[in-house]
């Protein structure tokens, strides 16, 4: 019973949860999300360890937030008055771009071969 309860209870927030994130969500930018590869395993004292294909990310607070015109939404410490004088309309007016898998490379240091991660 109890299991079912925190099922239930887990699900409600995920949908309130979705439902907030649909009514707010970021645009996407121009650039294609290009994350890296890489193996990771997962392990269990009866299975041993079974090599799952992942990926990384990187943070939004570290991607390039910008209006159609190119120019930075947030800069610094703050956020361009004239693209966000208030979140709704700062997300109408402002894109997160996307990180090719060059730029995790170039921009980031971030490179993977297979299950190996360098930063």
């Amino acid at each position: 019973a109890f299991q079912q309860h925190a099922l239930g209870t887990c699900m409600r927030v995920l949908s309130v949860a979705t439902a907030v994130g649909l009514a707010a969500a970021q645009h996407p930018g121009p650039i294609s999300e290009g994350n890296p590869p890489l193996v990771t395993s997962f392990c269990t004292l009866a299975g041993g360890c079974v090599p799952q294909q992942r990926s990384i990310t990187v943070d939004a607070n570290w991607r390039w937030y910008h209006g159609a015109s190119g120019s930075n939404c947030y800069d610094g410490n703050s956020w361009d008055s004239a693209l966000c004088p208030d979140p709704t309309t700062c997300i109408e007016n402002c894109v997160l771009e996307g990180v090719s898998e060059a730029g995790y490379r170039s921009t980031y240091g971030i490179s993977t071969a297979d299950d190996s991660l360098t930063l």
